[in-house]
């Protein structure tokens, strides 16, 4: 049995549903935060009595946030490299690049869901800029044709076949 499951469609149409997927993803963290941001304003600081332990929630988020990108880059390279030196053909290369990159957004979403949710209670700014660098870590491997062929380290026909 094979490794992996060939997934149907031309590698135009796989990368397609890749990029689709990726934009989705972001879009629903950063419409959360801009609602989240939007009832903090009118409402104001949700649960005062936490604002003794605020500093903790903001540490947490921190180094939850550190952690999860650490083991994020590392499984998205060792994704990469498996991707990139098989043997398979460019279907199945793009199939393992998806499953490296959701794996690499999963890390980075859950720590900006969590930063959303600190400054939703605490209403502490610092909390929304840990989800704004989990959202650049997350667009900073967005999948472009470039970005793609240059990971997998495509041959030229197999870049004109994402085309």
């Amino acid at each position: 049995m094979s490794q992996y499951q060939q997934v149907p469609g031309t590698p135009k149409e796989i990368l397609r549903a890749i990029r689709i997927f990726f934009g989705a993803i972001i879009t629903g963290a950063v419409i959360f935060a801009v609602i989240v941001v939007v009832m903090v304003k009118l409402q104001g600081h949700l649960m005062p009595e936490i604002e003794e332990y605020e500093h903790i929630f903001l540490y947490t988020t921190a180094i939850v946030a550190a952690i999860c990108w650490i083991v994020a880059v590392n499984m998205y390279n060792k994704g990469i490299i498996a991707a990139k030196d098989s043997l398979i053909l460019l279907p199945g290369k793009l199939n393992l690049y998806r499953t490296a990159l959701i794996k690499y957004i999963a890390l980075c979403e859950g720590p900006a869901l969590f930063g959303i949710i600190v400054f939703f209670m605490t209403a502490n700014y610092t909390a929304l800029a840990i989800t704004g660098v989990m959202i650049i870590a997350m667009l900073s491997k967005t999948p472009t044709r470039k970005r793609v062929a240059e990971d997998l380290a495509l041959d030229w026909k197999q870049q004109q076949e994402l085309e």
